[in-house]
This record gives C-alpha cells, sequence and structure tokens, in this order.
C-alpha cells in the first residue's frame, strides 16, 4: 500500500527522498522510474520510513508497525476551495 501511494504522488520528472530513523545511515533520492520498486525494498529495513516529496507538497510515513500516514497538502488545498457539498 504504501509503494501505492507514493506511486500516485510521484510525478514524471519528479524527486522523492527517503529517510528512516534508525537503520539507515543516510537518505535516498529516487525519480518515478523504479518508485515502486525502491520504496518495497526500503521498506525491508525495519525502522519507520518518511518519502517525501522534494518540495515538501506530501508526506508518507510508514511505522515500524504497519500504519499509514499521508499528508498530501496539494490534496488538502484543492478540497478546500471545493464546494463543502461536493467532499
Amino acid at each position: 500500500m504504501a509503494a501505492k501511494e507514493v506511486s500516485l504522488r510521484t510525478l514524471a520528472d519528479s524527486v522523492v527522498e527517503h529517510v528512516g530513523d534508525g537503520l539507515s545511515p543516510y537518505g535516498v533520492h529516487f525519480t518515478n522510474a523504479s518508485c515502486a520498486s525502491i520504496v518495497a525494498e526500503l521498506l525491508e529495513i525495519p525502522e519507520h520510513h518518511y518519502f517525501l516529496a522534494v518540495d515538501r507538497s506530501w508526506i508518507v510515513a510508514v511505522s515500524t508497525e504497519g500504519d499509514l500516514d499521508i499528508i498530501d497538502q496539494l490534496r488538502f488545498e484543492n478540497d478546500q476551495l471545493r464546494d463543502p457539498g461536493e467532499r
């Protein structure tokens, strides 16, 4: 599910950043070309994972316990512009 969510938000020419909170000694940058497979591989590391758009418009956080949290500022702003009856 996390790979799907990150892939949905990754535009054709954009870069995603990954950071972990424990075992990963450094961050990783990758593009949409190999997004799903890289996310799947990174999730094999037992730590919390944070996948971010370079412009910080969204973040997908995955806990070691398997919780998935998504903050998508662009989607949030678009929802705020719509008529409340349409939501």
